[in-house]
């Protein structure tokens, strides 16, 4: 897409955002192959709410469309707060499991305790398997200008 160019191996950069709309996306592919029996399993999770370097003012974590998404359950989110900024993410697959409906948003968890699988294979997978994690942020007027960064964790583990 046309803004493959905005992220890396290591970096999401969103750049400017669109007030009040949806389409504040961009996306990473993660890949994973094993050798192991049992397959393997990839978490995700967030160290902290997305946070202004300078000021610490935050973007919320999603509720998509005011409620129903978290950590744990992913929902259509299709529309963007009037009342809050927010941060989430959906998978798309493209080659794996994943634990997603097509078009269903969910929160990333904070810190290791609340870590989601986002990939799955229970058997010996025979390629690599890859998915897209694709990260959206929507902002409104009152979401104070700045540099805004967050670390996702993603752990791959192998199943023996």
């Amino acid at each position: 897409s046309s803004g493959a160019t905005s992220t890396t191996s290591s970096t999401v950069a969103f750049g400017s955002l669109e007030i009040g709309t949806t389409r504040n996306q961009l996306a990473q592919r993660l890949s994973c192959l094993t050798n192991a029996s049992g397959g393997y399993v990839v978490t995700a999770y967030e160290s902290e709410a997305m946070k202004n370097i300078n000021t610490g003012t935050t973007i919320t974590n999603t509720t998509c469309n005011g409620g129903g998404c978290s950590y744990t359950t992913a929902t259509a989110w299709t529309t963007a707060s009037t009342s809050q900024s927010e941060f989430g993410y959906t998978m798309t697959n493209i080659g794996s499991s994943i634990p997603f409906t097509p078009g269903h948003f969910k929160a990333f968890g904070v810190g290791s305790a609340q870590a989601q699988n986002i990939m799955v294979r229970t058997s010996l997978p025979t390629t690599t398997e890859s998915a897209y994690v694709c990260y959206r942020i929507t902002v409104h007027t009152g979401q104070e200008a700045g540099d805004y960064e967050n670390r996702i964790v993603y752990t791959a583990t192998a199943t023996f």
